[in-house]
């Protein structure tokens, strides 16, 4: 329509209306590159919103994967220190220097859940997410790879190959099967009560083949030092994403969100030979 009748004003020499049209034409094609333009910035700030918002939910989920890897860690850390003060002459029953000397090998691996983060990051979406308190947490936290790193170390570590090279196999397995890992909640946690169903002439020579072994004493203050750590980078690392959500610096983000470490009580199962 517009271009038959400015063919039309050109044919009639009439410049005045062919001023007119151009002007309506170019007005019609600003208007509609604008329109466009803020129709993309709406869309990108509505991404940027749901991107938010998903972020949140990683740092918040990360960090309570950090807070059950530390009840988890520290828990064995409270074990380790009991089972020292056992072989330093502390009283003690054969059951509860086996399943406390036995504990402190168990680790588990720290998987971080990066899917959703890694796929804004790589449609270059991150930047437009307002919230850089967040970002940055989050940039630090999946930039780092010290702490996967010293879990991975908690699963090689020389004391864990020397206790389980050395216990007795059924004493290990009546250990994993009541007083070690319990994988029936949403985290693995460690049992907080403990039965050893297990023949007390094997606990018992298990128990005397520790007190007798110096090298387990010794890789086992090595180890107390490797949990120490273990608990302590993840407590540093949990307030990280603890910051980046906004969350109060003096209150500990954990509490609530996995068990505080027991120690648990260790008795022989009822009925053990």
């Amino acid at each position: 329509m517009i271009l038959r009748r400015l063919t039309q004003h050109v044919r009639d020499q009439n410049w005045t209306a062919i001023a007119i049209d151009f002007v309506i034409v170019v007005a019609g094609v600003f208007l509609g590159l604008q329109v466009q333009e803020w129709s993309t910035a709406r869309a990108r700030a509505e991404q940027a919103r749901a991107d938010a918002v998903q972020l949140r939910e990683v740092a918040e989920g990360e960090m309570r994967e950090l807070c059950a890897a530390r009840s988890y860690y520290a828990t064995t850390r409270l074990s380790a220190d009991r089972a020292l003060a056992m072989l330093d002459g502390a009283p003690g029953t054969d059951a509860e220097l086996v399943v406390h000397a036995y504990r402190p090998t168990e680790a588990i691996t720290f998987g971080r859940e990066s899917g959703v983060y890694q796929s804004i990051v790589s449609a270059g979406r991150l930047g437009a997410v307002e919230d850089e308190a967040l970002t940055t947490s989050l940039l630090n936290f999946f930039g780092s790879d010290a702490l996967p790193r010293a879990y991975r170390d908690a699963h090689t570590a020389p004391y864990r190959v020397h206790v389980r090279r050395a216990m007795a196999h059924p004493v290990q397995e009546a250990i994993r099967a009541r007083c070690s890992d319990d994988r029936s909640g949403q985290h693995v946690t460690l049992f907080s009560t403990c039965a050893l169903d297990a023949p007390a002439d094997e606990v018992a020579r298990a128990a005397a083949a520790l007190r007798e072994d110096a090298e387990a004493a010794r890789l086992l203050a090595e180890h107390y030092s490797l949990l120490n750590i273990i608990v302590n980078n993840t407590a540093i690392v949990a307030r990280l994403l603890a910051d980046g959500l906004g969350l109060p610096a003096a209150v500990d983000p954990c509490p609530g969100r996995a068990p505080e470490p027991v120690l648990p009580v260790v008795t022989l199962a009822p009925g053990s030979p």
